[in-house]
């Protein structure tokens, strides 16, 4: 009869500190707490909005990974370029300046008067 009594007694228990103290834990493992403030962190740091949703979702399991990202561009210039060049590393600022909104052309490849304003812009 006691062992009955103290095992409805230690399953009472476990019940209500299962009931009365709730963890919500989040994909990552993290509270909610912890995730907003991971959260918070990104955005003070100027993160994109993709990225913080797609942390947001990586961390909580809920919502969908956005795919849109805008992809990054990057070409590793060799050659000091001047006014008047004809070449790929022209080609290659041209694409960079372009990619900025600041060179729309159909000069690829040369350095001219409107390469040089571009990069004045910049």
């Amino acid at each position: 009869m006691m062992k009955n009594f103290l095992k409805i007694l230690l399953s009472v228990v476990l019940l209500t500190a299962v009931v009365i103290t709730p963890i919500t834990t989040n994909a990552g493992g993290l509270t909610d707490q912890q995730v907003n403030a991971i959260i918070s962190l990104l955005q003070s740091f100027g993160a994109d909005s993709t990225v913080v949703e797609n942390v947001s979702v990586a961390l909580t399991g809920k919502g969908q990974v956005v795919a849109d990202a805008p992809v990054k561009w990057c070409y590793d210039f060799n050659k000091n370029l001047r006014i008047e060049m004809t070449n790929e590393e022209v080609t290659a600022l041209q694409v960079a300046l372009g990619k900025e909104g600041l060179f729309e052309g159909e000069d690829k490849g040369y350095f001219g008067e409107r390469t040089s304003i571009a990069v004045s812009e910049f």
